[in-house]
């Protein structure tokens, strides 16, 4: 393992995430995921930092809303209110800058029934088992909001999967699942 370059701890904060509507965001993420609400902010006058290249903050009335999960993750929803976002889409996860969250699942195939039934969010397909590979036997599934973001619903049993034959290293496992 190379040596770490850089002085101190360092661990993930959050992941944030820009939505277009706050509201039904929060919704979904706490109706259809169980987070929970930690603190609402704003409007902020600005998006809060200068982007490389320009000398101010871009003019874009910002509200956020801080959510956790399961006591162990912290999601951003961040709404921009500029209309010149309102007509992009956002990129798939497979273009640049394409991004996702993956909630792991006990019940995957409840969950997704559940989201089925909700009108903002797709599941793409049905659950799928992983065949061969570092994480064979893993069940997972994709499924995209009414705005664009990508979540995936995954299950997997730890000590189960076959890259751990090969390192110590080990995916972080649901606090439930932790000993």
């Amino acid at each position: 393992m190379a040596e770490k370059s850089f002085p101190g701890r360092i661990s993930v904060d959050h992941v944030g995430f820009s939505v277009p509507d706050l509201e039904q965001a929060v919704d979904l993420f706490v109706n259809g995921f169980g987070c929970e609400i930690a603190y609402m902010g704003g409007p902020y006058d600005d998006a809060g930092y200068v982007w490389p290249g320009e000398e101010k903050p871009a003019e874009t009335p910002l509200t956020i809303a801080m959510l956790v999960h399961g006591g162990t993750q912290v999601i951003e929803l961040l709404h921009y209110d500029n209309p010149a976002n309102e007509s992009r889409v956002a990129p798939r996860p497979n273009e640049m800058g394409g991004a996702h969250i993956c909630f792991y699942c006990e019940e995957i195939e409840g969950v997704v029934e559940a989201l089925r039934k909700r009108d903002d969010i797709t599941v793409m397909g049905d659950v799928e088992r992983e065949v061969g590979g570092a994480i064979d036997g893993t069940d997972w599934v994709y499924t995209v909001t009414s705005w664009g973001l990508v979540i995936e619903l995954m299950r997997w049993i730890p000590g189960m999967l076959p890259y751990e034959k090969d390192t110590e290293v080990r995916l972080v496992s649901p606090p439930w699942m932790r000993k």
